[in-house]
């Protein structure tokens, strides 16, 4: 498809368009770069928003209190479990970041695990 095109003629007729999350935006033709960037960007937060609800709701029902969630910086999140608990809370922090029922696409992860901030290890299945 044309998006740009497509797009162009959604401006024109006064149309609004809809990140994955159903947040409603609109644009002025001609503006079709912002209208793109801004339906990448916008999903991609509302997929990282989702993805913390995962991980949040996985935390309170399988580690109560064993693991929780310490930093989010843009789309990265930081979680703090105990050392026993490293490969499967690691497993199942990436399956709830990845999985979102409104994408029909993977949304792949990677991961780092260690004791230090700076001293992190590339954490492979």
């Amino acid at each position: 498809k044309d998006i740009k095109g497509e797009l162009n003629g959604m401006a024109r007729r006064g149309e609004v368009f809809r990140t994955a999350g159903n947040r409603i935006y609109d644009f002025e033709p001609g503006f079709e770069y912002v209208a793109v960037n801004t339906l990448i960007q916008g999903s991609a937060a509302d997929h990282t928003k989702r993805a913390l609800l995962n991980i949040d709701d996985m935390l309170n029902t399988k580690y109560s209190g064993d693991a929780r969630i310490m930093l989010t910086i843009h789309d990265e999140f930081m979680i703090s479990g105990h050392k026993k608990l490293e490969k499967s809370l690691m497993k199942e922090f990436k399956e709830a970041m990845e999985y979102d029922e409104l994408f029909d696409l993977p949304m792949l992860t990677d991961g780092n695990t260690g004791r230090y901030w700076g001293k992190m290890n590339e954490y492979k299945d």
